[in-house]
C-alpha cells in the first residue's frame, strides 16, 4: 500500500464497527500504533447545532465551499440537507434511523464487510477534505484526524482529544 503508518497513531473507539478495530490492528505489522479511546463521560451524542456552528464558521470564510458528511445516523443526513441544501454531499451508506438503535455493528442483520468497506471509504474521503469537524470520541474521526497533516484551524474534534 501507499499509505505510510509507521509511527503513526490510529485511535479507535466502542463507537466504531468492529471490523474498523480488526482493520487497523491489522496496521499494527505496518508501524501502525492503535490506541482505543474511552467512551465519553456521559454517553451523549454532541448535538448536531454544534457541527453546524463549526461548518458554519468555516463557510463564512469559505462561502463556496461544499460539505461532505459522514455519519451512520439518518436524521444527521436530514438535518444537514435541510440547512445546508445542494452544498451537501454524503454516500448512500447504511444509517441507523433512531438514537435508540445505538450502532450499526450491534445489528446482526447488516453485513459487516459491506459496514466496513463503507466506514473505510467514508474516512478516507473525509481525509481529502480541506477541513474536517468530528467527534474525538469516534475512532472514525481520529483516524481521519491522523490521515492527513491538517493545516492549522482546518480541522478540530468536539471533546477532548484522547491523545496518549
Amino acid at each position: 500500500s501507499g499509505l505510510d503508518l509507521a509511527g503513526r497513531k490510529v485511535v479507535v473507539s466502542n463507537y466504531e464497527f468492529p471490523t474498523i478495530g480488526q482493520i487497523w490492528h491489522a496496521q499494527e505489522r505496518r508501524g501502525a500504533q492503535i490506541v482505543h479511546v474511552p467512551p465519553a463521560e456521559n454517553g451523549r451524542p454532541i448535538p448536531l447545532e454544534r457541527f453546524a456552528e463549526a461548518i458554519d464558521r468555516y463557510i463564512a470564510n469559505h462561502p463556496d465551499a461544499g460539505i461532505y458528511l459522514m455519519t451512520d445516523f439518518a436524521p444527521a443526513v436530514a438535518y444537514f440537507r435541510d440547512r445546508y441544501g445542494d452544498r451537501l454531499s454524503c454516500r448512500e451508506v447504511t444509517r441507523i434511523k433512531t438514537p435508540e438503535e445505538r450502532s450499526l455493528e450491534i445489528h446482526q442483520r447488516y453485513d459487516g464487510v459491506m459496514l466496513g468497506r463503507e466506514v473505510v471509504l467514508d474516512t478516507f474521503l473525509a481525509a481529502r477534505c480541506d477541513a474536517f469537524v468530528g467527534d474525538g470520541a469516534s475512532g472514525v474521526s481520529q483516524a481521519v484526524m491522523r490521515l492527513k497533516d491538517w493545516p492549522k484551524g482546518t480541522a478540530m474534534l468536539f471533546r477532548p482529544r484522547f491523545d496518549p
